[in-house]
């Protein structure tokens, strides 16, 4: 397995930490009468794989390729946050519901935001030097 170059080993335990600790706490307080997948532990449990995979894959893109495609993806958050003006659904009408998927584009925004920041001041380093 090819080893993750960015990834922050460091942070990792902690994550991994709170997340278990999350995790207990929900078994904790979930009925273990449904199944694994209607308790909310299980579908917690769930997201967490996701999770880590997603880490794990974020950290092996070399840096270089994802300042290369930061306003694109800083354009695809701001397409989301405007297509939720019209098919905004869930509790708050903050997320954009497809059948069982749903995305809140907030969330796509803020890393497509910070790659912006992180390219423009690679780009123009005097720009966030204040005067």
């Amino acid at each position: 397995m090819k080893k993750a170059r960015n990834m922050d080993y460091g942070l990792v335990l902690p994550v991994l930490i709170l997340m278990t600790i999350g995790l207990l706490c929900l078994i904790s307080v979930s009925s273990h009468r449904t199944g694994f997948f209607e308790a909310s532990w299980g579908k917690q449990s769930v997201w967490i794989v996701l999770g880590l995979i997603l880490m794990v894959a974020a950290a092996t893109i070399p840096l270089k390729h994802a300042l290369q495609a930061a306003y694109l993806i800083w354009g695809f958050g701001i397409l989301l946050l405007v297509l939720v003006l019209f098919r905004g659904g869930g509790p708050a009408g903050r997320w954009i519901v497809m059948g069982p998927l749903r995305l809140q584009p907030s969330e796509a925004a803020k890393i497509g935001t910070l790659l912006a920041l992180a390219r423009l001041f690679d780009v123009h380093p005097s720009e966030g030097r204040r005067r």
